[in-house]
């Protein structure tokens, strides 16, 4: 995973009410009690204990290294900062298989986002079949959203976001019903989560009646609904994948809608598709469908970050479908037009242009690329005067380097501690 890049994340505002209305009218009513497919898959699932797995000991150093980067970042006045900066080190204890850290590091942070973590660990509970420590972080979850001590300065869209990701777990639990009061009058953007695993828990039976709803909402032309209907069918298009008819129609769905939607989109979709075909081993059309989008990159004008870090990601997509010297090509132009254009990439937007280098590098498997170019994204986060800038890029490349598992040697390491200790004042 990069830290930096996901396409299906980067979509936003992916679905409405009225798409999960119709995949509920698609998939048919559920089981008395709410509880139908889903709950009897969950019931099969093995229960596994919610533990930390075994970890080398210098990735947990570098999550660490990064919790207490930004956890120095005073609350006032940046406790907003602070608190995204650490989501994102428990979301990566999650992805690490860190539960018991992670649970550790939600009770330092002070804002509303303690609610939404809470869900997310919920989530991972459910997934691993342990439904009363969902249902305990869920409670957690629900009271810290309405706590007007964690957000004196309500908003909706805070409060919707949480109980999007309430809604999720519910529906990971297989309770539809008691997912469903959670879905209610949320914002649109916050329901994209909801409908991915909508579409991801699709019986077999109902896949007609679920792609006549996705043609019905295509030929609306309404921007966010088409979008999530695309989303969809990228989601079907991974489930059915060996079924070659299912997933040539879910493919022609995307590629021939897509072509009315903003470039960055249109990308993010192309690429959600070839990642699927490498993930199923269908190389060749990965390949081709990387090809285009290298051809669209090609007609676009870009920021010069923004465009090192797509091409940094078409890389290592490139070296997973075995195209490694296309993929190594695409890191030299990256990199060529980093050099070319540094002086027009504002310092704090530097190291998020080179991480996705590094990544790439290291999936190749050029270590001496990949930290030299670490090391780079390192002194380029450290240029801008304040520290809470600095914080961020500081644990941004600590939780890529760990999650990507590139241990970094020594010398990196000790300037990563180096950095840590020496964030203070101006913030």
């Amino acid at each position: 995973m990069s830290i930096t890049r996901n396409p299906g994340l980067r979509i936003a505002a992916l679905t409405t009410l009225a798409l999960v209305s119709a995949c509920d009218r698609a998939q048919g009513p559920t089981t008395k009690g709410g509880r139908g497919d889903a709950a009897e898959a969950t019931a099969a699932h093995v229960r596994r204990p919610i533990e930390d797995r075994p970890l080398a000991a210098w990735r947990r150093d570098l999550l660490e290294i990064a919790f207490r980067g930004v956890s120095a970042l005073p609350l006032d006045p940046h406790i907003k900062d602070r608190s995204e900066y650490q989501q994102d080190v428990v979301r990566a204890c999650l992805e690490l298989e860190q539960p018991v850290l992670a649970r550790t590091w939600i009770e330092e942070v002070r804002d509303w986002r303690a609610g939404l973590l809470w869900a997310d660990y919920a989530s991972y509970c459910a997934e691993r079949g342990d439904r009363d420590e969902a249902g305990r972080a869920l409670a957690l979850a629900d009271r810290i959203s309405t706590d007007p001590d964690r957000d004196p300065n309500p908003q909706k869209w805070r409060r919707d976001r949480v109980r999007a990701a309430i809604a999720r777990t519910w529906l990971l639990l297989g309770e539809r019903d008691r997912a469903h009061p959670w879905m209610e009058d949320l914002e649109k953007s916050e329901l994209g989560a909801v409908s991915r695993l909508e579409a991801d828990k699709l019986p077999d039976e109902r896949y007609d009646a679920y792609l006549a709803m996705l043609d019905e909402v295509l030929a609306t032309q309404d921007f966010e609904r088409v979008q999530a209907a695309l989303l969809a069918c990228t989601r079907l298009h991974d489930r059915f994948f060996d079924d070659a008819a299912r997933r040539q129609a879910t493919e022609e769905r995307v590629m021939t809608a897509c072509a009315k939607l903003p470039f960055q989109i249109r990308l993010d979709l192309i690429e959600v598709l070839a990642e699927t075909s490498v993930d199923h081993g269908d190389k060749a059309r990965a390949k081709a469908m990387l090809d285009q989008v290298a051809d669209l990159m090609g007609k676009v004008k870009f920021l010069p970050q923004d465009y090192v870090e797509v091409r940094a990601h078409l890389a290592r997509l490139r070296q997973r479908a075995r195209a490694r010297e296309q993929a190594r090509h695409d890191l030299e132009v990256a990199m060529a037009m980093y050099e070319q254009e540094r002086a027009r990439i504002f310092d704090i937007l530097r190291a998020d242009a080179l991480r996705p280098v590094a990544e790439a590098w290291h999936a190749l498997g050029d270590r001496a690329k990949a930290l030299e170019t670490y090391r780079r994204a390192v002194e380029e986060g450290v240029l801008n005067p304040n520290s809470r800038p600095r914080a961020e890029d500081l644990s941004k490349t600590c939780l890529s380097l760990a999650v990507n598992e590139v241990e970094p040697d020594a010398a990196l390491r000790a300037r990563l501690v180096e950095i840590c200790e020496g964030l203070g004042h101006p913030w």
